[in-house]
């Protein structure tokens, strides 16, 4: 019975977090959405390189290939980047989703080897750190 339980909290989980990439994609065409990070950061950025028609950017903790991305809008038009991320779905939507840059599965730090990830459920949100993690 526990092993049904978890696969249909899985399945149930999975269509959620597809449900959210729908409606980030549903936003974009409805509204018209030219930036794409959750505080400005692209905005930002994009004043800066107004001048450059192609780049190349890193994302480091990249999440969402959309939702909330910082480097979206410079795929959008027509850079190129690398994103990585330590969180297994927004690795797999970053290589459907974005097929032009190199996704890295994995977390940056200043330590070596294995650390504890708390992934949170829309994926948008994960941490490495105690401190931040959301009980």
């Amino acid at each position: 019975m526990n092993i049904k339980k978890s696969t249909m909290y899985t399945g149930l989980r999975t269509l959620y977090y597809e449900f959210i990439s729908f409606k980030a994609f549903i936003q974009e065409k409805r509204f018209n959405n030219e930036f794409y990070s959750q505080f400005g950061e692209d905005k930002i950025i994009a004043e800066i390189f107004k001048n450059t028609s192609q780049g190349f950017y890193f994302d480091i903790g990249s999440g969402h290939p959309v939702y909330g991305s910082n480097t979206y809008y410079f795929y959008k038009k027509k850079w190129r980047g690398v994103t990585v991320d330590p969180v297994k779905y927004n690795y797999v939507l970053h290589r459907i989703l974005r097929p032009r840059d190199i996704a890295i599965l994995s977390a940056v730090g200043s330590v070596d080897g294995k650390v504890e990830t708390y992934i949170y459920p829309s994926h948008i949100f994960t941490t490495t750190s105690v401190d931040r993690k959301i009980n």
